[in-house]
């Protein structure tokens, strides 16, 4: 808990100035690191002018993390999980590092497999898995998004259904399923919120997430997986410009509450 509590004497006007910013409760984490010395900043000059100002927040630009394959892979790699239930947690089957264009992608450089069981008659589900840039502690991703654009070029054989992107950490896993699958003919892409609203616990079938869930996750995040196969039989998976953003993260504004002479007016009245 933060209390502080300005008070400062005008020897031209003969008045008390009294601005005060008085039982504030800030969480101490990153977030409140970064607001209270420019909140406490904002009270200070209010001061210097004989008014007090009420410090309510506003939102800044949020935070990102990315890959463009503008250069190369960037660490990450395809991994086979098991179907139909690729496991609580995961258990990987076989890693494999893509392959990489300069150019093609959207816009740019991606990265891309080929099925590589896909012309057998039963097989396992091609996942992209992220590299470690994005995981560990990501409490402050809470409230963002994770972005991405897929293209998957199949043999026609039809669709089939999956967790589509699966998070890991914390000793829980989440699944989340699209709304729709990728094109065959062009990008397509995606945004998943990173809030409870429409993950899972464990797989499909279970229980819907909650916000405390995906705070779990998120402090401690093991794994990142994006299903890049979604055709049955043989088909070509690409990926391309993934972005994993904060929530909105408050930043100080001011409002102007009270003018000197109000405060005259009390200081008076307790005399």
């Amino acid at each position: 808990m933060l209390t502080r509590s300005l008070l400062h004497r005008s020897s031209r006007l003969g008045a008390f100035v009294a601005p005060t910013l008085s039982l504030l409760t800030i969480p101490r984490n990153a977030v409140a690191q970064l607001i209270v010395p420019a909140m406490m900043r904002c009270c200070r000059a209010a001061a210097l002018v004989g008014a007090v100002v009420l410090c309510t927040p506003k939102f800044a630009r949020a935070t990102e993390i990315s890959s463009t394959f503008d250069l190369g892979a960037e660490g990450w790699q395809s991994v086979k999980l098991a179907y139909p239930n690729p496991g609580d947690p995961p258990v990987i089957l076989e890693t494999y590092s893509p392959g990489w264009s300069a150019a093609g992608g959207n816009p740019g450089g991606y990265i891309a497999l080929d099925d590589p069981d896909g012309g057998n008659p039963t097989g396992n589900v091609q996942y992209w898995l992220a590299p470690s840039s994005f995981l560990g502690n990501r409490q402050l991703w809470v409230g963002g998004a994770l972005s991405f654009d897929l293209l998957d070029s199949g043999s026609g054989y039809g669709l089939f259904r999956q967790e589509d992107v699966i998070l890991t950490g914390g000793g829980l896993t989440l699944v989340y399923g699209l709304e729709s699958a990728p094109s065959q003919a062009e990008w397509s892409h995606f945004s998943v919120g990173l809030s409870a609203s429409g993950w899972r616990a464990g797989s499909y079938s279970g229980s819907e997430a909650t916000q405390s869930e995906m705070t779990t996750v998120l402090s401690s995040l093991d794994a990142i997986y994006i299903r890049g196969e979604h055709q049955l039989g043989p088909d070509s998976a690409r990926l391309d410009s993934v972005v994993m953003q904060t929530g909105p993260v408050p930043e100080p504004a001011s409002m102007l509450a009270v003018g000197l002479g109000a405060l005259a007016t009390m200081r008076r009245k307790r005399r």
